[in-house]
């Protein structure tokens, strides 16, 4: 242990003793124990860089989750525990998608999920469109394994081609020439000893008119096994065109959302200035902020206290956690703004703006409904639906302000909101369900390749393809009834949900 007499106990103002074995500092005096990364963020965020530039990711992966301990919505660290998942040191890398060729899929997926439920609303797009980049990347990962398994050698048509070819050799090494062997000397004896060789002859030419039908036989199922392999060159043809066909969709598709990715990024001083974002605009001088109304009661978003004005810094402090916030945030139509933001498909930042209007009046309907649709992607009631972009994590999040808004609420609207809260349970589903069809599909495709390759090549084929592709159809035939079922309901409810509050601007 060694004593870091620079740091000192928050609570006590004692010394602090700094845990080697544990990278904590614990304070001798009063108990309290603090983590390295409460005063070492900066180092450890460096640390976390070099270990992932070095392919280290599983000591990144931990350092990351230090920082994410007493940060959780620290961009960097989110975005490093997605990349060490994928086995790559840095976002340049996933340009080429074979460099995601070993990534684990589900691993990845379950870091993104984190990053999406942690990050902040500035951040939540740029992290929406890398969950793209994976399913795209896995698509394409998918794809090439198929490829592959199809155009790999045919090892049960060769073992085929030889058994017929065998089948002939046996015949002649253990039955045409033994017999032969045989009857040759029977014929000499029966010469010799004077007694009509008619059975030995008779002998001779059954075992020729064996060895033609063998060999009848033999060319007839060299034959068939040709038109086989015709026919399976023909459908392996097929096949890998249609796959090679996706294949080059999919890597489009994965270069545009590449690009998006990048244009989602936010740069370097956003992102150290994100809790300035998280909580308010810089203060003004501007014609609004001189009609600030100092009775006027405004609520932390953030822990729920009052904020109090500080005239002289012109923003509202949140003496609780310390948040602070520009009064021009509370003025010249804050719900405009917001309402602006989302129509341009800014939702995060429509997302801030709506709760800004909510803090000073937390049973503003309007702007409970706009932080709901925000949360979801969506502009209007009339927009809900799922669609590429949109997921089971942001209609999550859309319930979780859907909570919310049914705490606060009028008394009046919290019938709609509960409304809206059965429409979000079936959006859901819809969501779950598009997830499902999408393995249905991939997993028809694949039973589909097999049944094409394994058909007649084996005597001993047991069904078990056939079966198997039978159930995929089914499944896949399942969720495309219950897509139907979900969409009928969605479009029910929406209509419930238009008429209820048709005076609405976010319903029309």
């Amino acid at each position: 242990m060694a004593v870091l007499k620079s740091y000192t106990c928050s609570k006590c103002g004692g010394v602090l003793v700094f845990d080697d074995d544990h990278s904590y500092f614990d304070c001798p005096f009063c108990g309290t124990r603090f983590s390295s990364a409460d005063f070492h963020e900066d180092e450890l965020l460096s640390q976390a860089e070099e270990c992932l530039k070095c392919k280290e990711f599983e000591s990144a992966r931990q350092k990351y989750r230090d920082i994410l301990v007493n940060d959780p919505h620290n961009f960097y660290a989110l975005r490093g525990l997605v990349l060490s998942a994928a086995g790559v040191s840095s976002t340049a890398d996933l340009e080429d998608p074979a460099n995601l060729e070993n990534s684990d899929f589900t691993q990845v997926n379950n870091e993104l999920t984190v990053a999406l439920n942690h990050a902040s609303s500035e951040d939540a797009a740029y992290f929406d469109k890398f969950s793209e980049l994976i399913e795209s990347a896995g698509e394409l990962k998918r794809l090439n394994k198929e490829f592959k398994y199809i155009t790999s050698p045919m090892y049960k048509k060769k073992g085929k081609e030889s058994s017929a070819l065998g089948e002939l050799g046996c015949f002649i090494e253990f039955i045409l020439i033994p017999g032969l062997i045989l009857d040759i000397p029977v014929f000499i004896a029966f010469v010799v000893s004077g007694i009509s060789p008619v059975i030995p002859l008779v002998l001779f030419f059954v075992l020729l008119i064996a060895l033609g039908i063998e060999i009848a036989r033999s060319n007839k199922q060299s034959e068939d096994l040709q038109k086989q392999k015709d026919e399976k060159t023909d459908a392996v043809r097929s096949r890998t065109g249609r796959i090679d066909q996706k294949k080059q969709e999919t890597a489009e598709q994965y270069s545009a959302l590449f690009s998006k990715l990048k244009e989602y990024e936010p740069k370097a001083d956003e992102v150290q200035n994100a809790e300035v974002h998280a909580g308010g605009e810089p203060a003004t001088d501007s014609a609004e902020d001189a009609s600030v109304d100092e009775a006027k009661t405004i609520v932390c978003d953030k822990c729920g206290a009052n904020l109090s004005l500080d005239k002289i810094k012109r923003v509202y402090a949140c003496n609780s956690c310390g948040v602070a916030y520009g009064v021009s945030l509370f003025f010249a139509h804050p719900l405009e703004k917001a309402l602006n933001a989302m129509n341009s498909g800014y939702y995060a930042e429509a997302e801030e703006r709506f709760a800004h209007v909510l803090m000073v009046n937390p049973t503003d309907f309007e702007a409970r409904l706009g932080r709901i649709l925000s949360a979801g992607r969506w502009s209007k009631v009339s927009d809900i639906k799922v669609f590429r972009g949109v997921n089971y994590i942001n209609v999550n999040r859309a319930k979780m302000q859907i909570k919310e808004a049914i705490r606060h609420t009028r008394l009046s609207d919290a019938k709609y909101m509960l409304k809206l809260r059965e429409t979000m349970e079936v959006v859901g589903e819809i969501a779950l369900n598009k997830k499902r069809q999408v393995t249905a599909e991939n997993k028809l495709l694949a039973c589909e390749v097999r049944v094409d390759l394994n058909s007649g090549l084996t005597s001993d084929n047991d069904g078990t393809d056939e079966q198997g592709l039978k159930e995929a159809q089914n499944e896949l035939d399942e969720c495309r009834k219950k897509a139907l079922k979900l969409e009928k309901e969605l479009i029910a409810l929406k209509k419930e949900l238009l008429e209820m509050r048709n005076d609405s601007m976010l319903t029309r």
